[in-house]
């Protein structure tokens, strides 16, 4: 059961900084010590997710994999990135690029919400808003410049 929700809003910005905030958030979370799952609307973004994982910090190396990689690399990896759902032993920290409520998000313990720039996507982010806090989830909201 999700108990804690951080929505981390770009205030503005093109879809590949969200994805650059993701990896962002994720590097933290992993430095943190916790396993992540990041989902995204699909199989291209989850490619591009992947691939700025490699090359958003110079200065790091963030271990990371796709989960239709080998059960033994994501086994032993702690950021998975996927456009299906994730496998139910996953449930420390989910990582959300979609537009909508993860079906899935009560498998984990804190959902990351990360939030365009664009005016659309900030509307479907509030409205996700709204429903956790009708389901009386614990929110935070963090407004950042670019990545």
């Amino acid at each position: 059961m999700v108990q804690r929700v951080d929505f981390y809003l770009l205030e503005n910005g093109l879809s590949n900084d969200r994805f650059r905030l993701a990896c962002r958030v994720a590097s933290r979370a992993w430095q943190a010590g916790h396993r992540i799952f990041i989902s995204t609307p699909d199989a291209k973004a989850a490619a591009a997710v992947d691939e700025l994982l490699w090359s958003f910090d110079q200065g790091s190396f963030i271990p990371h994999s796709l989960l239709n990689d080998s059960e033994k690399i994501i086994d032993k990896t702690p950021i998975v990135i996927s456009d299906q759902a994730p496998p139910p032993r996953y449930s420390d920290v989910l990582i959300s690029l979609l537009d909508q409520e993860p079906g899935f998000k009560d498998q984990f313990q804190r959902l990351a919400e990360v939030v365009g720039g664009e005016e659309q996507s900030q509307v479907l982010a509030r409205e996700r808003y709204r429903a956790y806090r009708t389901q009386g989830l614990d929110l935070h909201h963090h407004s950042l410049p670019m990545v």
